[in-house]
């Protein structure tokens, strides 16, 4: 092969890279020598996509089928599964994962019968003995109430009126400061001083990669394309758990707002708020007699009649 030959592919090489490395975000010229070329390549930047070191979603925390995207920026699908709730003579089991609430009910053992209670006054005591009480007349006397700047007496007895009272007291202890007020912003403090804001009205601003936010108060929402197209995903807020955060399809954080399940009894009804369980079981009241079931307390039942 002739030395021209070898001259115009080193020239047609060169061509070719000098359009590849400007196709990436270079700017060099047909007249730069190749040698230039170097650093141009080193001048080019990667847009390696969003910052996900903040993401603290993982799959045990995700409800099941639910998909987002973890700190790694790998797709994970999540694995919360369902509650189950199994009944077994008084004891209601709840198997680990998410409910949407409900409630299941439980059969109420025999009721004892229980002796009628007595009902007597000793000066200002009522003694009241266990058992099955019906309506009743005591007689209460009546409340003294007396007041001083700041401190209202209420004797024992019966309040025949409602009586409004507005004791003198200090200001309450507040933590404003000049730095944690909007600029131009007055507050009164805890020592009943007028605090006048320091924080500015500030802006966010993009060159290149960089997004920098100063120190104030954004008064508008400021949008800024990275360029970067995330995966599809599920996540939304009432898909995660409590304070878990996850990154959507929009690129903006999704913060959990599942929260525990409660587990409420009223009667033979045992309620379960909505919300993620690790599972257990709560003991409802069974069996009979006097020694078992439902206490004195719970049957016991009294209308008092005051004058």
């Amino acid at each position: 092969m002739s030395i021209i030959s070898q001259i115009e592919r080193i020239k047609l090489a060169k061509n070719d890279l000098l359009t590849a490395i400007n196709a990436k975000g270079g700017m060099l010229t047909a007249d730069l020598s190749i040698s230039e070329y170097a650093g141009a390549v080193d001048a080019i930047k990667i847009d390696n996509g969003p910052d996900l070191s903040g993401v603290t979603v993982t799959a045990d925390k995700l409800l099941a089928g639910v998909v987002a995207i973890d700190s790694t920026g790998a797709k994970i699908t999540g694995n919360i599964p369902s509650v189950t709730l199994f009944l077994a003579e008084n004891v209601v089991s709840i198997s680990r994962g998410y409910t949407e609430g409900g409630s299941i009910t439980v059969p109420l053992p025999e009721i004892p019968e229980y002796p009628e209670a007595t009902v007597a006054v000793d000066k200002n005591t009522v003694i009241i003995t266990a058992g099955i009480i019906g309506n009743e007349s005591l007689t209460i006397p009546e409340s003294v109430i007396t007041e001083t700047p700041d401190l209202v007496t209420i004797g024992t007895g019966y309040i025949a009126q409602t009586k409004t009272f507005v004791p003198e007291k200090p200001l309450p202890a507040v933590s404003v400061a000049a730095d944690k007020l909007l600029e131009d912003v007055t507050a009164i403090n805890s020592d009943g001083e007028v605090v006048t804001g320091v924080i500015p009205t500030v802006a966010a601003s993009k060159k290149d990669d960089i997004i920098t936010v100063p120190r104030g108060y954004i008064a508008e929402e400021q949008i800024f394309d990275t360029g970067v197209i995330l995966p599809a995903v599920s996540v939304t807020a009432d898909k995660l758990l409590k304070d878990v955060t996850a990154i959507n399809s929009d690129g903006e954080v999704v913060t959990g707002v599942i929260g525990n399940v409660s587990l409420k009894r009223s009667g033979n009804v045992v309620s379960i708020g909505q919300g993620y369980t690790e599972g257990g079981s709560v003991t409802v009241p069974g069996g009979s007699g006097s020694g078992d079931g439902l206490s004195k307390a719970q049957l016991f039942c009294a209308t008092l009649m005051f004058k």
